[in-house]
């Protein structure tokens, strides 16, 4: 019986392990040896082994000739698709490829030939449009583009696929250049691609001395959009403002109708180009437009309000770029706009520019006007009406929390730390406004307040500056209780924040429970959900159990669906058939797919899964991973500052402290190159076949280490160090996973190694393991004596810091038990080549400081658990007591609200600690 699609498509599920698939399409093909569906599947079974791309390869290049054609339009985008894979793990340099090649193509030549009409061939024409936009695959792109435009299309076609042939050549252009400046050589055929689609533009423009065909002239403001695209990538906005300016009568009516839309479109195009002239131009124009429309004889003057604040704003934004802003016009500035919630945003990177004499008089004219706002509320009490009082009031809170924002900027700019009792005094302040709040305008509408996010923020730069945690459990405490007070649930920025605190205190159950009031649109997980994921294998891995129950791996799965997701959505937009081809959307699309498909947090959501899968003792998930090209270009889509807080007291904010350390591309770069590659060998991890790498060793699924970029990873790898990891991951970097990877490489040679991996001797490498598993096994000792200790000023839990070195700790523990069962038999076996290295000795001394360090690091977990169930009540109650601070929180929490906070803490601290006993070591 003949094969189809449908066949094909139920044999491959029926087989889907790579051995028996092979097997059973090799008895087929005796039978059937030319069928092509038969001979795809074969060479699509041979992809998911090591080293048989080359003859996957050849199957399907032959298939693309046979006569008569392949005509299903379901399998030649797979016969496509396959012999795009298969030259990318023939040659990591294809990993970037233009085209599937002219013997690929053959096969989309064939079928058209063998097509009855023009419009199956259009629809031909426009899969492979399609299918090669999937893989980027300009130049296929623009052959298919050339090839549908010979079929004589409809009119209403005409136009879109005219405009994908601009788009073809610009991006197939822009490709060869990028590939020739990687070589360090010159490609004409760049220059020449990338002028074609400037001439076309300019043609569709109507600058060309041939007349312009009416269906593909441009006619709309998105045609404007997508020329202005064009001119910008090829950086010639000079020429495209030309343009503009001696406009067709047909783009004049488009300008006329669109004034204002034209003009945004004409100042951001000069803003990404550094045009800053044009820009100043440009706003003038509109100012004048605004000016005119509020007009009282020649316009509305309402229509002033909702554009004149932004205006004036860029404005000041134009002279300090031109200069330096005034201390008066700042001032006149703050006076129209201090109720506004963005005024302390908007303004405070002008007040830096102030001298810092200048600074202390503006910070004394606006507490001086705040003081007069309080005034004129007691003094107004009296005849005011209800009404009148509570907006008086509402203003002068407005401003008195604008105040502070900048107080604290004072505090903390400085080059000296702040001053502790300073930003102690600072808190209480802070506190006793967001009470006067929360009397005034009730708990709903206040929980939020940027008041309760300053006081919480300077008690952050507190903890930063005595490295006293106490400051961070009061911060905690306070998020808490505003979240109680929110009872509609509308201070997501609180429940951000409360997230990042709880977290960063080891209290995963309050972390997540908060994280869970969040309600995140699918679009912002890619922005956001860092906050609660970020080295989550490395403090809750396991989750917990109960009413605050999670689970870190199913938050996991949850963000790598959902961006999976939001990139289908975008291709069911982007790739639309060739008639239909969204063109002057297609750059933004293809960006965002960018963005999504290499997305940062994908990559460190699937990095976590696999690391909490280890930990767990289970097998690795063999499709938890991504394409080698994913790695290419790693996209940091996170909004670091997500976490509520000034965020811009100084070049980072909060960054600069250890509440917030962002993953980097390095960081994932180091893990797949170094720790995951370790692990793939030592476990014997199934390869999901896109990317191993080495013939001999086990299989495994690692990130090869010559697809990282070369300035991925600096030079200097202490300074790398210091740019992508914490200080756990940087100490267990040296002293164990180098090490171990170098053993690893000595006794199984073809391993690929990171290239900026310094070798070193087995007698070496053994040395440092065993030095650092000694001076660990001491400090387990000391901190059982701390953990049996009943004095109330050390932390009362295992925080996020102090659960990553355990994790980190315990991750290394189960490399090193899998890595006796690679030394156990060469210590055996005489005749090895490592014998007299890898000694009898050196596997004893492994297990027993192994076994020492495990029977130690129970002991300790079990007795901060003991101390917990004992003390943590009264321990936690002194932490949220401590200091000026403490006292100013009592004031506003009743004593019995915190005694219930201080026995869920030690809840929560138990079963984080829970957590670590369950990790599975063999």
């Amino acid at each position: 019986m003949a094969f189809n699609w449908d066949k094909f498509c139920k044999a491959q599920r029926d087989n889907p392990r790579p051995k028996f698939a092979l097997d059973a399409v090799g008895k087929l093909l005796k039978k059937r040896p030319d069928d092509p569906y038969l001979l795809t599947w074969k060479a699509s079974t041979l992809l998911k082994f090591d080293g048989r791309a080359d003859e996957a390869l050849s199957i399907l290049i032959s298939i693309c000739q046979r006569q008569p054609p392949i005509t299903d339009p379901n399998l030649l985008p797979f016969i496509y698709n396959r012999i795009l894979n298969a030259s990318r793990q023939s040659d990591p340099n294809c990993l970037t490829l233009s085209s599937v090649g002219a013997e690929g193509l053959k096969a989309w030549q064939n079928a058209a030939k063998a097509l009855p009409n023009r419009k199956a061939k259009l629809k031909l024409w426009s899969d492979l449009f399609v299918v090669s936009m999937k893989d980027e695959c300009w130049e296929d792109v623009r052959w298919a583009t050339m090839q549908a435009n010979k079929e004589s299309p409809e009119s209403k076609s005409r136009k879109a696929i005219y405009y994908s042939l601009i788009l073809a050549n610009q991006l197939g252009g822009e490709r060869r250049a990028e590939k020739a400046k990687e070589a360090d050589k010159v490609d004409p055929s760049a220059h020449i691609q990338l002028t074609i689609a400037l001439r076309q533009m300019s043609e569709a423009y109507g600058n060309s001395s041939k007349p312009t065909d009416d269906v593909i002239q441009v006619a709309s403001m998105s045609d404007l959009r997508f020329m202005a695209a064009i001119y910008e990538r090829q950086n010639r906005c000079a020429e495209l403002f030309q343009l503009w300016d001696n406009p067709t009568p047909t783009v004049q009516r488009i300008i006329d109708g669109a004034s204002w839309d034209f003009a945004l479109l004409r100042i951001e195009v000069a803003h990404r180009q550094n045009e800053w002239q044009h820009v100043e131009t440009m706003c003038y124009r509109l100012i004048d437009m605004i000016w005119q429309s509020g007009n009282p004889i020649t316009g509305d003057p309402s229509a002033v309000q909702a554009k004149m604040f932004n205006i004036c704003l860029t404005q000041l934004s134009l002279e300090s770029y031109l200069g330096y802003p005034t201390l008066s016009t700042i001032t006149q500035f703050y006076f129209e706009c201090f109720r506004n919630p963005s005024c302390f945003k908007d303004l405070h990177r002008f007040v830096a520019l102030l001298s810092v004499e200048e600074q202390r008089q503006f910070q004394a004219t606006i507490s001086e006007h705040a003081q007069t706002l309080g005034k004129n509320v007691r003094g107004r009490e009296e005849g005011a009406s209800e009404e009148d009082t509570k907006n008086n009031i509402r203003v002068w809170h407005e401003a008195e929390t604008t105040v502070l924002k900048f107080d604290l900027l004072m505090i903390v700019s400085l080059p000296v730390k702040p001053d502790p009792v300073i930003l102690e005094s600072f808190v209480e302040n802070a506190l006793r406004l967001w009470r006067l709040q929360l009397a005034a305008e009730g708990t709903d509408a206040m929980c939020g307040s940027d008041t309760l996010s300053v006081a919480v923020e300077a008690l952050i730069y507190l903890f930063e500056a005595t490295s006293l945690s106490q400051y961070l459990y009061q911060a905690a405490v306070l998020a808490r209780y505003a979240l109680s007070l929110d009872r509609q649930q509308h201070s997501r920025s609180v429940a951000l924040l409360s997230t990042r605190l709880h977290l960063k205190l080891g209290l995963g159950t309050f972390a997540f429970e908060h994280y869970g009031r969040v309600q995140i649109k699918e679009m912002l997980h890619d922005n956001v959900a860092w906050i609660a994921l970020s080295r989550i294998s490395q403090s809750h891995p396991f989750g917990a159990s109960g009413p605050r129950g999670f689970s870190a791996d199913d938050e996991l799965e949850k963000v790598i669906s959902t961006l999976s997701r939001m990139e289908k959505k975008i291709d069911d937009l982007l790739y639309a058939d060739l008639q239909h081809f969204m063109y002057d959307k297609a750059f933004d699309l293809l960006e965002l797919k960018r963005k999504l498909r290499t997305s940062l947090t994908k990559h460190f959501c699937i990095i976590e899964r696999r690391r909490i899968a280890r930990l767990a003792g289970a097998p690795v998930d063999p499709t938890l991973d991504l394409p080698l090209r994913d790695h290419e270009d790693i996209s940091d889509n996170c909004h670091w500052d997500a976490v509520p807080g000034l965020n811009h007291i100084r070049s980072g904010g909060i960054l600069n402290t250890h509440f917030v350390l962002p993953i980097t591309e390095s960081w994932v770069h180091n893990f797949r190159t170094l720790i995951d590659v370790v692990n793939g060998i030592a476990f014997k991890e199934v390869s999901s076949g896109h990317n191993s790498q080495c013939q001999g060793a086990p299989s495994y699924v690692p990130f090869m280490s010559e697809y990282a970029k070369e300035d991925a990873l600096p030079a200097n790898e202490e300074q790398d160090s210091r740019a992508c990891l914490n200080l756990t991951e940087s100490g267990l970097n040296n002293s164990y996973w180098k090490p171990i990877a170098c053993i690893l490489k000595t006794i199984i040679p073809t391993v690929k190694l990171p290239a900026w991996l310094q070798m070193e001797s087995l007698v070496a490498a053994f040395g440092r393991i065993f030095n650092q598993l000694e001076i660990d096994t001491d400090e387990v000792r000391r901190q059982i004596q701390e953990a049996n200790n009943a004095d109330l000023d050390c932390a009362p839990n295992l925080t996020e810091d102090a659960l990553n070195a355990v994790y980190g700790r315990l991750e290394v523990l189960r490399i090193l038990v899998q890595l006796l069962t690679f030394m156990r038999p060469i210590s055996k076996a005489r005749t090895h080549a490592l014998h007299k290295e890898i000694t009898t000795a050196n596997c004893d001394h492994l297990q027993e400081s192994i076994s020492e360090f495990c029977r130690l690091h129970k002991i300790r977990i079990k007795a901060i658990i003991d101390r917990l169930k004992k003390n943590g009540v009264a321990h936690f109650r002194t932490q949220f007591h401590y200091s000026k601070t403490g006292a100013a929180i009592a004031e506003m929490i009743d004593d019995e609200t915190l005694d219930i906070y201080s026995k869920e803490y030690a809840d929560s601290a138990i079963e984080a600690l829970n957590g670590v006993l369950k990790v599975q070591l063999g």
